[in-house]
């Protein structure tokens, strides 16, 4: 995946069109998976394939030779950001059961290994 459609794809969790719906599945393991991902809402249901899909792109895609590593950094920086205030707003609204400990150390945990990616 070039630089551009990694920028392109993480800019995508904003587009209004988003599929609202629960993604049937959490497992983020390939390219298509990833991209699959992007095209659900970021709710809380959703928010652990986000998660993932976070984790696959620092994994796999980050090509520190090739890419602007602090745009995408940045990117995933502000998407973490999205995904607590949405995560926050529903622990507000009522009880609400965190299946996944997204609330507890999850995006707090993945937010540090966003910081830490090398630039």
């Amino acid at each position: 995946m070039s630089e551009k459609e990694l920028l392109d794809l993480l800019k995508n969790y904003k587009n209004k069109n988003n599929i609202k719906e629960k993604l049937p599945s959490n497992h983020v393991q390939s390219i298509e998976d990833l991209k699959r991902v992007f095209n659900y809402e970021v709710n809380v249901e959703n928010l652990y394939a986000y998660k993932e899909a976070i984790s696959y792109i620092i994994t796999h895609l980050i090509d520190q030779e090739v890419m602007k590593v602090s745009k995408v950094k940045k990117l995933l920086l502000e998407l973490n950001q999205f995904m607590v205030e949405v995560l926050e707003k529903k622990i507000q609204e009522h009880y609400w059961y965190d299946e996944h400990s997204l609330a507890s150390n999850g995006l707090f945990k993945l937010k540090k290994t966003i910081e830490d990616i090398a630039i």
